[in-house]
């Protein structure tokens, strides 16, 4: 409580003055004559008990209205903050800006950032020259950039140039940070201002790790002692429709071959919306869709395309213009081959050719090796050795087949692995030399194991060809088998050995076919961006005789497709991650060039550890197709994609209350105008004047005075003393 005037508190002397003139001017009842005071002196002492009483009331109401005047000409105020007041010292402002993309949206020809930008200059331009502020973004590469206090320029000049990202944001993060920064400032009076849209989405705090407790029983710190206000830059009932995801599938991404391209088209609004969708490849329009969706409800809108010439493509999904325009594009970057390069890795190659294990799987892989002449093959298959595996430059081949092999080195096996997280495939097939501790060691280990597999020791012993078992299931759904669905292909294939695996113990590889001993045939896993499979019989016809069967060449074509590349979106970074580029060939540094969706150039360059020669790209905060090449030891070609978190194109809002409750128990005000904005920060700066209340009750009991003045005092009537008639003498006088 503060006061503006207090001189005018003299008035409180004014107070005694009805009290004066109550004691000077006490009615005194008249006194009246009468032959008998028998019946009248109860009635007397009721009405003299009752008259104090309403003396008391009527002095006790007038002397309280010269209080509330002299109150009143004193101007008290009510400071809401520390400090507060006409007078108050230096302020600290800090400001939350919401820049996710959902401020792009529109409403009337106005993005919600504009009207974002106009509040936080009223703001500004509100603060005295004495004053600090302080804007902390949620998004974009102003989120990366470390904020500190400055003046009223500096703030001004941080507005001015910030941007809408195309990245998504936390509110709630922020302004915890926010009061964090003010409560280390040495400010008395201090504000925290909050500019956002109210999505949903960008208020929920996140929670907490596994294992790591909340301590609820903490005091009030002078955080929750800071006034926020909530400016609402957003209006309900916007129309957004986004491209969520695009998945390309086919038997592969050779040139020439058709795919389908898939597109999933989700509606968050409340209300049904229609939409075109467009496909283009490389900046070319080649097909559209008009499509229209449910409230709430996701659709896939699927293309047919055939690829083009070898080298990589920019397929996009574009849709019609609505409220928020940066979701409405969606990038797929399609590497397209010529060939798919295959690389058969085999310990020792046999004397006898049809022994070979390489034999039957080199021509079911290219069967032009066979009829002689020209390849007419999509995949082209080279063979090396297993010591010559380690000099072997891995990234140009998409998939490796490992056939027998009994051990590699700790490096060719960190090799492998890295080739498959970035995307490759590979192919395990079991033989007799096969050492399963070494398998477990080598790809068993750490928390992302290349073949998480209970291995069992292998019999060295010959198999028994007149004992046999059976495929007896197989997973008709799986890409794999999609071409042997209905058909009883797989009732000719003989095991005449396995490798075994331990049915008790656990593992994340899925087994695809399974065999009437319970052990399974073939086993899928993921790892990273690739795919590992483990065959349990042998690539030549020593344990089975897979592979002279007619299943044989169209099941390897198959795996090949599958393991061969990713038909997801492996390659999209969301708006704002880091693109790494690795070059574990070389150690020497490698230049990286990289052209942006708007045409600019950029360059990075490795630096080399004990570990790896790295390089990082960050400036990641536009959505698009990004190219490059590299310069130096290493000569190759690129892309890379970046897209928008779609969780962000929910516009669904947060009811105000809810505010409230997320950022209690701190004092919350949510306003949807700059005057209203205006009017709080007004209170909360200069505090709340108190003049008109007193004024109000002031008014109230000069009213409730004057009646009970009329209500006590009685009506003066003309009177006139009664005469009383000469008392008749009795008879007996």
């Amino acid at each position: 409580m503060a006061l503006l005037a207090p001189i005018y508190l003299i008035g409180l002397v004014a107070a005694g003055i009805p009290l004066i003139l109550h004691l000077v001017y006490r009615r005194k009842a008249p006194k009246l004559f009468f032959p008998t005071i028998r019946f009248l002196r109860i009635s007397n002492e009721r009405t003299a008990h009752r008259r104090r009483i309403q003396d008391l009331l009527l002095l006790l109401l007038r002397t309280l209205l010269f209080i509330l005047i002299a109150f009143a000409l004193s101007q008290f105020v009510l400071k809401l903050t520390e400090g507060a007041g006409l007078l108050r010292a230096k302020a600290a402002v800090a400001i939350v800006v919401d820049n996710s993309y959902s401020m792009g949206a529109e409403h009337e020809d106005q993005p919600r950032y504009a009207a974002a930008k106009e509040a936080a200059l009223a703001i500004v331009r509100s603060m005295r020259a004495s004053d600090e502020g302080i804007v902390v973004f949620t998004s974009g590469p102003e989120r990366r950039t470390k904020p500190e206090f400055g003046d009223h320029a500096a703030v001004l000049e941080t507005i001015n140039t910030s941007e809408v990202s195309a990245e998504g944001g936390n509110v709630a993060i922020a302004v915890r940070e926010a009061l964090e920064l003010l409560a280390r400032r040495a400010a008395a009076h201090k504000e925290l201002y909050v500019l956002t849209d109210l999505q949903k989405r960008t208020w929920e705090m996140p929670r907490a790790k596994r294992g790591e407790r909340v301590d609820r029983t903490q005091p009030t710190d002078e955080r929750d002692a800071i006034p926020i206000v909530v400016f609402d830059a957003g209006r309900p009932g916007a129309k957004n429709l986004a491209v969520h995801a695009i998945h390309v599938s086919g038997h592969a991404f050779v040139s020439g071959t058709p795919v389908t391209i898939d597109a999933d088209i989700g509606n968050a609004g409340p209300e049904p919306a229609g939409t075109t969708v467009v496909l283009v490849v490389d900046g070319v329009v080649k097909s559209r869709r008009k499509m229209d969706l449910a409230p709430a409800s996701t659709a896939t809108a699927s293309f047919a395309y055939e690829l083009p010439k070898s080298g990589l493509a920019d397929v996009e999904v574009r849709l019609a213009d609505d409220a928020l325009a940066v979701d409405n594009t969606r990038h797929f970057n399609l590497e397209v081959k010529e060939r798919i390069r295959a690389l058969i890795v085999q310990d020792a190659r046999s004397a006898v050719e049809f022994l070979d294990h390489s034999y039957f799987l080199e021509r079911a892989l290219d069967p032009s090796i066979v009829l002689g002449g020209e390849s007419i093959s999509i995949i082209r298959p080279d063979r090396a050795l297993l010591k010559d595996f380690e000099r072997t430059k891995l990234r140009d081949y998409d998939v490796i087949f490992l056939l027998n092999i009994p051990t590699m080195s700790d490096a060719a096996a960190a090799a492998l692995t890295a080739f498959v997280r970035d995307g490759g495939g590979v192919v395990f097939f079991a033989g007799d030399e096969l050492d399963a501790d070494a398998y477990r060691r080598l790809f068993g280990a750490g928390d992302e194991p290349l073949l998480p597999l209970p291995l069992l020791p292998v019999d060295k012993a010959e198999p028994d060809r007149r004992r046999f078992t059976q495929v007896t299931a197989f997973d008709e759904s799986h890409f794999v088998f999609g071409p042997f669905r209905g058909l009883n292909l797989f009732k000719m294939v003989r095991v005449y050995k396995s490798a075994k695996i331990d049915l008790h113990a656990e593992t994340p590889m899925r087994a695809l076919a399974h065999l009437a001993d319970g052990q399974p045939l073939l086993l899928e896993h993921a790892s990273g961006r690739g795919r590992v499979v483990f065959c349990t019989v042998s690539a030549n016809a020593e344990w089975s005789n897979l592979p002279v069967t007619d299943v044989f060449l169209p099941m390897i074509h198959q795996l090949v497709y599958h393991v061969c590349g990713s038909l997801e979106e492996a390659r999209s970074l969301a708006v704002g991650a880091r693109q790494q580029f690795s070059f574990p060939e070389t150690a020497e540094p490698v230049n990286v060039d990289i052209s942006r969706p708007d045409g600019t150039e950029e360059s990075v360059a490795t630096a080399p550890t004990a570990d790896a020669n790295e390089a990082a790209y960050t400036k990641t905060f536009m959505p698009g197709y990004y190219a490059y090449s590299t310069r130096g030891a290493v000569e190759k070609r690129g892309a890379f994609v970046v897209n928008p978190d779609t969780a962000e194109s929910d516009l669904t809002r947060i009811e105000s209350k809810k505010v409230a409750g997320v950022l209690a128990p701190a004092h919350v005000d949510v306003c949807s105008s700059i005057a209203d904005m205006e009017t709080r920060m007004t209170r909360l700066r200069e505090g709340v004047p108190l003049r008109d209340l007193f004024v109000f009750i002031a008014i109230t009991v000069a009213v409730f005075e004057t009646v009970i003045s009329n209500w006590v005092t009685p009506k003066q009537e003309t009177q006139k003393q009664p005469t009383l008639a000469p008392a008749e003498e009795s008879a007996g006088g």
